[in-house]
């Protein structure tokens, strides 16, 4: 019964471990073999040249190995990323001292052989500038990120003699297990006694030459055991295979072309310092502190009424330009003429404007001819009769000459103010009615800003007002005063443009930025140093390596017209990148 029992669990765990040590097989060689960590970030996808980097509280150094012997040295100033220029710069290791050449503003050259010997290696930057102060920057010549995943180690090799070494000790251990399991069960065996009779015992011995004896039963089993782990601890195929060559990137020239600005695995962009000293990308150091309180509010362009002329024809009639172009943009003088009306009168009102001429001028003949009876007999007739005759004369003279132009007179259109014609909203021989705006000209010496604030409340005392228009630089604002009524429920505000352009145009949206009274905490950063990331969030680009950038997003409010006011998201003495940001957000 026992026999029978330790047979079976045998047996059991033959066909457990089976299946183990074959999955093991096959599964292996997709483990992570000893020291690998799948966080680790990925390499480089392309090659990058040795480098060395320097660094002190005033100077930030790049070198860049672009061929055997020479090496491209940028050096700029730590806060702002700026080239040193007017500098001179030796480079010293163990092969000796060179002297770097002047290639242009920050950058220079040196060549010597020892440079390449055998790098890593230490060098020593001696920086003298013009005023007559030196610096000392110290850095490695580190080898290229394909020849430094060569040499990490920690290799294949350790992990797959360690995998072999366990294998083998699980075999070692099988191997005795087998033995002590043949042994006893052949001892249990031979205490098993001698058969009763003679014809028992033939009998029993035919029957045991038929079967399978037990100890041959657990030989198999434990040889079973043995030969998978065998063939888990023997060398596996893959490891005498030949390695295939893997298809190599493609060839660089030599030089600065080997490095590619390019998004590493944690977010963060690699670029590299001759692209940044190409694209002229420019940091700053940023500061916290208190600055006023801002509010924006959207606001329109508009025109004084004095600085704001209107061309109406009086009556209908055929209009007909006067000597000379008139078109958009023209600038004009008060009175001068820019057009005519030929006045326009129907068939029965001219008949009747006639008739009333011609009555006017008989009535002027008959008075004419009486005074002239009167003054041919002095003190015939009395003065007063005389004096009333010669005024009723005089009466229809000016009658008649406000009748006459109705018929042949044309009427003139004439420039109300200086300024600049805006609209030309007619041609010659067009017939136009009375009221019709022909020509709008405006003076665009004194621009104003209307500002909406949708807030009924009280605005606050306002220190300063800036307007951003698209396409145009901040304008300083003169606060003049607010509407006592309110119109569609907000507040208007109107502001005098200080120096306006004369690009401006009448109906400009604007944004008009007010600074307040109130202060708050916070760090001012020009307005092209934020920009958008993957999500639309706001974000700034933070040099947190001579040729790294991070991404961070923050929390921005409208400051003037240059820069915005970070009040999250930064921490003080950050180097955010003010110009060439928008270039980073590029990078794929």
């Amino acid at each position: 019964m026992l026999h029978s029992l330790l047979r079976l669990l045998l047996t059991v765990a033959v066909l457990f471990a089976v299946p183990v040590l074959v999955g093991s097989v096959f599964v292996g060689p997709v483990l992570a073999h000893e020291g690998h960590v799948h966080d680790e970030p990925k390499p480089l996808m392309v090659p990058v040249a040795p480098r060395v980097v320097a660094m002190t509280p005033q100077f930030e150094l790049v070198g860049v190995l672009s061929a055997p012997g020479e090496l491209i040295v940028f050096l700029s100033t730590f806060d702002t990323s700026a080239p040193v220029t007017g500098a001179s710069l030796s480079v010293s290791g163990d092969g000796g001292v060179v002297e770097a050449k002047s290639d242009s503003e920050g950058v220079f050259v040196a060549e010597a052989p020892w440079l390449t010997a055998s790098p890593p290696a230490d060098l020593i930057f001696s920086l003298a500038l013009e005023d007559g102060r030196q610096d000392l920057l110290t850095g490695q010549l580190a080898p290229s990120g394909e020849e430094a995943a060569e040499n990490e180690p920690g290799g294949t090799g350790l992990a797959e003699g360690f995998s072999v070494f366990s294998v083998l000790v699980l075999a070692v251990l099988a191997f005795v297990a087998g033995v002590v399991a043949t042994s006893f069960f052949r001892q249990n065996e031979e205490a098993s006694g001698e058969p009763e009779d003679a014809s028992a015992a033939d009998t029993k011995v035919e029957r045991e030459e038929k079967k399978p004896s037990r100890v041959t039963t657990l030989r198999r089993s434990a040889g079973v055991i043995l030969l998978c782990i065998g063939a888990v601890a023997f060398p596996r195929a893959e490891a005498f295979a030949v390695e295939e060559p893997i298809d190599a990137l493609p060839a660089l020239p030599a030089g600065m072309a080997m490095d590619q600005p390019q998004r590493l695995s944690d977010g963060s962009i690699f670029f590299p310092k001759p692209t940044q000293h190409l694209l002229s990308l420019r940091t700053e150091i940023v500061t916290e502190q208190k600055i006023a309180r801002t509010r924006e509010l959207s606001g329109l362009v508009t025109v004084p009424l004095g600085n704001r002329g209107r061309v109406q024809a009086s009556r209908p009639g055929r209009f007909e330009p006067a000597d000379g172009d008139i078109y958009v943009g023209m600038e004009v003088k008060k009175g001068q003429i820019l057009g005519h009306i030929d006045a326009y009168i129907e068939a029965a009102d001219r008949a009747n404007l006639r008739s009333q001429i011609a009555e006017t001028e008989a009535r002027i003949e008959k008075n004419r001819t009486i005074l002239g009876r009167f003054e041919s007999i002095p003190n015939a007739v009395p003065k007063v009769k005389v004096d009333e005759v010669r005024g009723e004369l005089q009466a229809l003279i000016e009658r008649r000459k406000e009748l006459v132009p109705g018929l042949t007179v044309k009427e003139p259109l004439v420039a109300p103010i200086d300024g600049i014609v805006s609209i030309a909203d007619v041609a010659a021989g067009q017939m136009v009615e009375a009221r019709d705006t022909l020509f709008e000209i405006v003076d665009p010496s004194a621009l104003r800003i209307e500002a909406v604030a949708s807030e009924s409340g009280p605005i606050g005392k306002i220190r300063s007002a800036t307007a951003v228009i698209e396409g145009f630089e901040p304008l300083k604002l003169k606060y003049l005063g607010q509407g006592p009524a309110l119109k569609q429920h907000s507040r208007l505000l109107t502001f005098q443009i200080v120096q306006p352009g004369q690009d401006l145009a009448a109906g400009m949206t604007a944004h008009v930025i007010l600074t307040l009274g109130e202060e708050r905490r916070g760090v001012a950063v020009p307005s092209s140093a934020v920009t958008r990331d993957a999500a639309g969030l706001p974000a700034v680009w933070v040099k947190t390596a001579p040729e790294v950038f991070q991404s961070r997003v923050v929390n921005t409010m409208p400051l003037d017209g240059e820069h915005l006011l970070i009040t999250a998201g930064l921490r003080p003495k950050d180097r955010i990148v003010t110009s060439g940001a928008n270039l980073l957000s590029q990078v794929r």
